[in-house]
């Protein structure tokens, strides 16, 4: 329960501008896709699903390729350290914007990253629990000022923490920022997150991924 996702996109330019457009699921681009982004072990498809679900289970991926844009949605890749993404990943589209958003209310764990052109930008890990910024690579988005500032705080936080904010605050922030995926209000750039088609793989249970 509580607030999960892992969602990585894969556009043509600013992700937000392609979740923006109309958006025409292209089922053949997308098993190709899917091969890509789950090599090595054997995949079923199952019936499909939508961008409704932001942390399927470990088995689950759910995918769409949208012509200028393709959604990967899957616990199955969230990283600690975003900068450390497979290759086969990070090379899986010819697109030049690569974003990924990561949360989990129960470690209070939150990790977003952007690269261009297959070179990281800017990648962030932090969890509350563990008491630590695991990465904190490139220059800060406009949306983290006032967190790292401390504007972002409360009266409950000790000054000595590493982290002067709540994971769970700048998850939120940076899936509306860098997705314009709002999960309180259940809203991707003016769509309902159900309104937007995913095919469904499943992975072979047997194959060994991280999970929480």
């Amino acid at each position: 329960m509580g607030i999960k996702a892992s969602i990585l996109i894969y556009s043509d330019g600013c992700p937000r501008e392609r979740l923006a457009e109309p958006l025409q699921l292209d089922r053949d681009a997308t098993i190709a896709f899917a091969q890509r982004v789950i090599p090595g072990t054997p995949v079923q498809q199952a019936a499909d699903t939508t961008f409704d679900n932001p942390f399927p289970d470990p088995s689950d991926f759910h995918i769409g390729w949208f012509g200028r844009l393709a959604i990967v949605v899957a616990s199955a890749i969230a990283e600690d350290c975003p900068s450390q993404i497979a290759p086969y990943l990070l090379n899986a589209s010819e697109f030049d914007t690569l974003t990924y958003v990561g949360t989990h209310s129960i470690p209070e764990w939150c990790a977003y990253a952007r690269w261009f052109r297959g070179k990281i930008v800017r990648s962030v890990s932090l969890s509350s629990e563990r008491g630590e910024v695991a990465e904190n690579i490139g220059e800060q988005f406009e949306f983290e000022r006032p967190f790292w500032s401390g504007e972002r705080g409360s009266e409950w936080d000790d000054p000595s923490d590493p982290i002067p904010f709540c994971p769970m605050d700048i998850a939120e922030a940076a899936l509306e920022s860098l997705l314009g995926y709002s999960l309180e209000a259940q809203e991707v750039m003016g769509k309902r997150p159900e309104d937007i088609p995913l095919m469904h793989f499943v992975r072979a249970r047997n194959f060994a991924a991280p999970g929480w």
